[in-house]
């Protein structure tokens, strides 16, 4: 089994480095491009690569179980209402990003920048839109479990503003080429640490929900760090949205609330001071920030 797993993480890989170039050719000559912070236009919503292959990978695995999944690999066919809700919720949080990306106001940007522009000039910014949808989005996901029904109100509500506020932290960190990404990287690894290697049902759970996610990842990491395309908020608040709800998921109440914490933490720091500044400033933090990056993003 474990072999077909790996098999099957090879195929995705050379699925989404085949459909990376296209994707950026789209971008180009449809002008879904954006100023990086060297001031270069490069490809966005580079997400959507992530989106795809989510989209792939939740047909193949129906597909599977259509074919005998029930029979041979009983374990992909119990986990289908959890997939199906994942990949919908996604696609809702990658729509709502994409929608930031193409029209979002650029200059604006946190919960005080689209603050500063409803007071200012009464506007509703696509990222107010945003933040209320990943919300809508994050419930959906949680109710997609009937033993939800027994949790106390209060416990919902925290899993919601966790998922929340963990799709928008990774997209606080995609300022930089490959931040985002090392964030993203990180926390999967904490969150696979978190997980013993006794927990069969939960790795499972875990497993059809993050391959694909984690092989898109890959495959733009490269990309990113060379400054060749941006995640986006499409991209990025897709990966932080799928990390909340792998959290929620398969972790328990001490660890949600201990990452609940490190989020507003980090929400309450970059809302007044600079997060590049900050790691500019700490030379550990600035080695690996600037690891794998070079020294100026290259030009399409």
């Amino acid at each position: 089994m474990l072999m077909v797993w790996l098999l099957y993480t090879v195929i995705m890989f050379g699925l989404g480095w085949t459909l990376l170039p296209g994707w950026m050719r789209f971008m180009i000559n449809h002008k879904l491009t954006d100023c990086n912070y060297a001031g270069e236009r490069i490809p966005t919503a580079g997400g959507i690569v992530i989106c795809l292959l989510l989209l792939i990978h939740s047909v193949i695995i129906k597909g599977a179980a259509y074919l005998g999944g029930n029979t041979f690999i009983p374990s992909l066919f119990a986990k289908q209402s959890l997939l199906n809700e994942f990949t919908l919720a996604a696609i809702v949080v990658v729509f709502l990003g994409f929608l930031d990306d193409a029209v979002g106001h650029k200059s604006f940007k946190g919960f005080a920048g689209h603050w500063r522009l409803w007071k200012e000039h009464r506007v509703v910014s696509t990222g107010v839109l945003k933040a209320t949808g990943v919300s809508m989005a994050a419930l959906l996901f949680i109710f997609h479990d009937s033993a939800v029904l027994r949790q106390p109100i209060y416990w919902i509500a925290v899993q919601c503003l966790l998922i929340v506020l963990a799709s928008n932290s990774i997209n606080l960190l995609d300022t930089r080429p490959g931040r985002a990404l090392k964030g993203f990287g990180i926390l999967v690894v904490v969150l696979a640490a978190a997980l013993p290697s006794g927990e069969s049902a939960k790795w499972q759970e875990l497993m059809i929900m993050a391959l694909p996610i984690l092989v898109a990842a890959a495959v733009l990491l490269v990309p990113d760090l060379r400054g060749r395309i941006m995640l986006g908020d499409t991209g990025a608040n897709l990966l932080g949205f799928a990390m909340g709800c792998w959290i929620v998921q398969v972790t328990g109440w001490k660890l949600q609330l201990l990452l609940l914490l490190v989020f507003v933490v980090l929400h309450g720091i970059t809302w007044r001071l600079s997060l590049s500044k900050i790691i500019d400033s700490n030379r550990v933090l600035s080695w690996f920030d600037g690891l794998g990056r070079g020294s100026r993003p290259n030009k399409i």
